[in-house]
C-alpha cells in the first residue's frame, strides 16, 4: 500500500532508497515547504536517536543538507531534511572524469562542509558520490548525516559495519574505529573518482572490495588523467593511507592542505617540512628513469605488504619474482656466509620469505637499491663510497640493536641505511649541485644544512624522508630518519633509532679516521653515549670489530662494487677490495629449435621438439635445468620436513615460473561443494587477478581442460590462436586469457583430478621446453601430488 502521510507531512514521490532507509519528497503543510524525509529501517532504532538528531540539526552550512527535525511514524524513526534540488555527484561522474576546475570546485565545497561538521564533533561515516548533490551553481551539498555518530558519545568501536563498502576506511573495516580520518579517507576516494571517472576500489563482491581496501595500494590519479599534477597526486594518496595516523587528521587540516596547493604564487615560500620543488623534481626524474632506483617499485610493493600480518608468502614472493634482478640478488644474499646461520641451500624466494621473514626481505631490497646501477654515473666513486658507508652504518646499527632492542633490529638497520638517502639521490641525479655543496662545506667551511638550503632549497634530510614515504616505508621508520636532537636519553623507539643511527655514524668516522684498534678514540665515543645507550667500552669495541666483519660479508653478498677505498679505511690502510661474488654468466641465452611437439597430449611418444621458432628465453638451457633441479631438490627436502602444503605449492609454482619463462603459472584446486576447479595462487603477470578469474565447472565438457583431467594427461597448446584448436578451448577461458600458448598439468590423486597447474606464454610457440625440461616440470607437479596425499 502506498504511504500517504508521515506525521503532519504529506508524502509525495519516492526519491530513493538505501541500506539505511527510504527517502520521500514530502510537503510540510504547517510551514508550506517541500522537505525530504528519510524513513529509517527499524534495525537502526537507537535510544539516543532524538538527542543525536537534535545536535545534528544545529549543523548549519551552505554545503550541508540541513536536518529540520526527527520523529517516529508507527514506531519507525524518521528524519526531516532540507529538500535540495540538483543532480547527484554519482550521476555527474557516470564513468567519465569531471573537468579539473569543476572537480576542484566541488571538492572545495565538500571540504568546507565537512570541516564544519568535524569542528562540531560529528563524523558522516557514509560519504560517497551518491550522498552529494550538485546544484545549478555547481556547489555541492552533503546529504545524509542521519547515521553519523557524535564523537563525544562514542563508546567503543562499531561491532557491525555501517556504510558503503567501497568507501570504508581500513581502520573501520578492521576494528570498527570511527573518527574524522575515516571521512578523510572517503573524501580522498571521492576526489580521485571525480578525476578518473572510476572508483579507486572495485570488485564483483563486497569481500573483494574490502580486501582491496585493506591490501592494495591506490595508483596516482595522474596515471589516468594527465591534468592531475604531482602535488594533487600526493594530496590524494596521503588521504588514502592505510594507517590513519599518516592521513590528514580531519577535514580542516585537509582543507588547509588543499588550499596550500592552489594558493597564489605570491604566497610565502615552502618551508623545509613541506615537499619542496627539489623533491618534486627528483620524484619526476625517478618516475621517468628506471636506472636508479631500478628496484624502487618492488620496494614500494614489498613495504606495502610487509606490515600486514595476513599477507601470504605467495603474495610477497610474487612481487619479488617479477623483478628478475631482485630475485637473483636476494637468493644470492640468503645463501651467503652472512646468513650462514640458516642451514641448507635456499633456491626459491618463497622459501627465503619463510626463513628470513618479511622484515629482513624488506631490509635486503632496500640495501640492493643502493648498489644498483651506479657504476656508469658521473660520480661513481663518490656514490660507491656513500652507499658503502650507508651499508656499514646500517650493519653497526643493527648490531647495537641486537644488544639494546633485538626485537626491532631490522628497523635499526633500515634507519642507518636510509639516513643518507637524500644525499645519495642528490649525488645521483644532481651531480653538479652535489659537488657545489661539498665544495662549500669543505673549502669555505660552511654549515652543511645551511649550504643544502642555499643550493637546493631543502635539506638532504627532508629529501630522504619524502622519498622514503614514496617507497611506502612506514611512518615510525620515516620519523626515525630525522636527526637526533639533544643530549637526553631516548624516550621511545623512534628516538632510540635516531640515536643509534647517529652513534653508528660517529663510530664509523672514528674507525675510518683512526682505525678500529684505536682504543682512546673508541673510549671517548663510548663515554659520550654510555648513559643513553648503556654500552661499555668493551662492548663498543666488540660491536665495531664485529660490524667490520659483518659488513665485509654482507657487502660481498650484495654487490661487487663496494668502495675499495672505504674498505681500506676500515681495515687500517690495508686495501682489501670486497671479494667478487659468482661471476655472471656471459653465455648468451640462445634457443635452438627446442620446444614441444605441436600436439595436445604430451606422452612419451609425442615429446619431440617444436620445429617452429620460439621467443628467446630468459635463461640458458643450463640455467633453466639448474633452476628446475634446485626447486625439485628443495621441494623434496620440504616433503620430509615440517612444512605446510601451501609452502610446497609456492615453491613448486615459483620454480616453474622463474625457470621456464612463463607469463603466468597458476594452481587450481577442486572445490567439491561448488563443483568447480578454482584458482588458488599464482605467479606472474597480473597473477592475482587472473587467479581469481580462473574457475570452471567440473561437469564434463569436450575441451582441453576437461580432457586433460579426465584422461590424466599433460596437454600443450602450442598455438591457442589456431582455428583448429579454438573449438577445443572453452569460452570461459577465452574471456580471461589472450595467451598464445599454454600448458596444463593435471593433479590426479587416486584416479581423481583434484587440481591442475596451468602455465602460459604470451606468444604462440613461445615455450622452449624439451623432453628433459618437461620431465623436470612433471616431477615438480608430482611433488604437489605427494603433498596432497600426505
Amino acid at each position: 500500500m502506498r504511504l500517504k502521510q508521515i506525521g503532519r507531512f504529506q508524502v509525495g514521490k519516492e526519491l530513493g532508497s538505501g541500506n539505511q532507509g527510504t527517502v520521500y519528497l514530502c510537503h510540510d503543510s504547517q510551514l508550506e515547504r517541500q522537505v525530504a524525509i528519510k524513513l529509517l529501517d527499524k534495525v537502526l532504532q537507537d535510544a539516543a536517536f532524538r538527542d543525536e538528531a537534535r545536535t545534528m540539526s544545529k549543523l548549519q552550512h551552505p554545503n550541508i543538507v540541513s536536518i529540520y527535525e526527527a520523529g517516529e511514524h508507527q514506531g519507525t524513526p524518521f528524519l526531516v531534511f532540507e529538500y535540495a534540488q540538483g543532480k547527484l555527484l554519482s550521476d555527474h561522474i557516470r564513468g567519465d572524469p569531471l573537468e579539473l576546475p569543476l572537480a576542484l570546485k566541488i571538492f572545495e565545497g565538500l571540504l568546507d562542509g565537512m570541516s564544519q561538521a568535524h569542528r562540531s564533533g560529528i563524523v558522516h561515516r557514509d560519504l560517497k558520490p551518491s550522498n552529494i548533490i550538485i546544484g545549478e551553481d555547481k556547489q555541492p551539498k552533503i546529504m545524509d548525516f542521519g547515521i553519523a555518530r557524535l564523537l563525544s558519545e562514542a563508546k567503543g568501536p562499531d561491532k557491525q559495519l555501517i556504510g558503503t563498502p567501497r568507501y570504508l576506511a581500513p581502520e573501520y573495516i578492521q576494528a570498527g574505529e570511527v573518527g574524522p580520518q575515516a571521512d578523510v579517507f572517503a573524501m580522498g576516494l571521492i576526489l580521485d573518482e571525480m578525476l578518473t571517472g572510476m572508483p579507486v576500489f572495485s570488485g564483483q563482491s563486497q569481500q573483494i572490495v574490502i580486501d582491496a581496501i585493506l591490501k592494495l595500494e591506490p595508483k596516482p590519479p595522474s596515471q589516468f588523467n594527465s591534468a592531475v599534477d604531482e602535488k594533487l597526486d600526493r594530496f590524494i594518496l596521503k588521504s588514502l593511507e592505510k594507517d590513519p595516523a599518516l592521513r590528514y587528521s580531519d577535514a580542516q587540516e585537509m582543507r588547509d592542505a588543499f588550499k596550500q596547493i592552489f594558493k597564489s604564487a605570491e604566497a610565502e615560500p615552502a618551508s623545509d617540512v613541506e615537499v619542496s620543488g627539489t623533491v618534486d623534481f627528483l620524484l619526476r626524474r625517478m618516475k621517468r628513469k628506471s636506472d636508479f632506483p631500478a628496484l624502487s617499485q618492488s620496494v614500494r610493493s614489498i613495504n606495502a605488504m610487509s606490515d600486514v600480518s595476513d599477507r601470504s608468502v605467495n603474495q610477497m614472493a610474487g612481487v619479488i619474482v617479477k623483478d628478475f634482478a631482485l630475485t637473483n640478488k636476494i637468493l644470492k644474499v640468503v645463501n651467503s656466509a652472512y646468513y650462514g646461520r640458516f642451514s641448507g641451500h635456499i633456491g626459491t624466494v618463497s622459501r627465503a620469505v619463510v626463513v628470513l621473514g618479511t622484515q629482513a626481505i624488506r631490509s635486503l631490497a632496500a640495501s640492493l637499491i643502493f648498489f644498483d646501477h651506479i657504476e656508469n654515473k658521473q660520480q661513481a666513486d663518490y656514490l660507491r663510497e656513500l652507499v658503502s658507508s650507508a651499508l656499514f652504518r646500517a650493519t653497526l646499527a643493527q648490531n647495537v640493536a641486537d644488544e639494546i632492542d633485538q626485537q626491532e633490529a631490522e628497523e635499526y638497520f633500515l634507519t642507518g641505511l636510509l639516513s643518507d638517502l637524500g644525499k645519495v639521490l642528490v649525488a645521483f641525479y644532481l651531480p653538479e649541485e652535489s659537488k657545489e655543496i661539498e665544495r662549500l662545506i669543505e673549502v669555505e667551511k660552511k654549515e652543511p644544512v645551511s649550504v643544502q638550503h642555499t643550493v637546493l632549497g631543502v635539506s638532504f634530510e627532508t629529501i630522504g624522508i619524502e622519498i622514503a614515504k614514496q617507497w611506502n616505508f612506514p611512518k615510525p621508520l620515516t620519523d626515525s630518519l630525522k636527526s637526533w636532537q639533544g643530549d637526553h636519553s631516548p624516550v621511545n623507539r623512534t628516538e632510540k633509532r635516531r640515536l643509534v643511527s647517529l652513534f653508528a655514524d660517529e663510530a664509523m668516522k672514528v674507525i675510518v679516521e683512526n682505525g678500529s684498534d684505536d682504543k682512546a678514540a673508541l673510549d671517548s665515543l663510548t663515554k659520550k653515549y654510555s648513559k643513553s645507550l648503556k654500552l661499555g667500552s668493551k662492548k663498543v669495541a666488540k660491536l665495531t670489530k664485529q660490524s667490520v666483519e659483518d659488513f665485509q660479508e654482507l657487502a660481498e653478498a650484495i654487490a661487487t662494487d663496494v668502495s675499495s677505498s672505504f674498505v681500506k679505511k676500515l681495515k687500517d690502510g690495508q686495501e682489501t677490495p670486497a671479494k667478487g661474488g659468482a661471476k655472471k654468466r656471459e653465455k648468451t641465452a640462445t634457443i635452438t629449435q627446442d620446444g614441444l611437439d605441436n600436439t595436445q597430449i604430451l606422452d612419451e611418444a609425442t615429446q619431440t621438439l617444436d620445429e617452429k621458432s620460439v621467443e628467446q628465453a630468459v635463461h640458458s638451457d643450463e640455467d633453466t635445468e639448474a633452476l628446475l633441479m634446485d626447486g625439485l631438490q628443495e621441494v623434496t627436502g620440504m616433503l620430509v620436513g615440517d612444512h605446510s602444503v601451501s609452502e610446497i605449492f609456492n615453491v613448486v609454482l615459483e620454480t616453474m615460473y622463474r625457470a621456464v619463462g612463463f607469463k603466468r603459472v597458476i594452481l587450481a584446486l577442486l572445490n567439491p561443494k561448488q563443483g568447480e576447479m578454482v584458482g588458488r595462487l599464482g605467479f606472474g603477470d597480473s597473477a592475482d587477478e587472473f587467479t581469481r578469474a580462473f574457475h570452471f565447472s567440473t561437469k564434463y565438457r569436450v575441451d582441453v581442460f576437461h580432457g586433460a583431467m579426465k584422461n590424466a594427461v599433460d596437454v600443450y597448446i602450442a598455438d591457442a590462436t589456431d582455428k583448429k584448436i579454438q573449438g577445443d578451448i572453452p569460452d570461459w577461458y577465452k574471456k580471461i586469457s589472450k595467451a598464445g600458448s599454454f600448458l596444463i598439468f593435471p593433479i590426479v590423486v587416486n584416479k581423481r583430478a583434484v587440481g591442475l597447474i596451468y602455465a602460459d606464454h604470451a606468444k604462440p610457440h613461445g615455450l622452449a621446453i624439451d623432453k628433459k625440461r618437461l620431465n623436470l616440470l612433471k616431477s615438480l607437479r608430482n611433488q604437489i601430488v605427494l603433498a596432497v596425499k600426505s
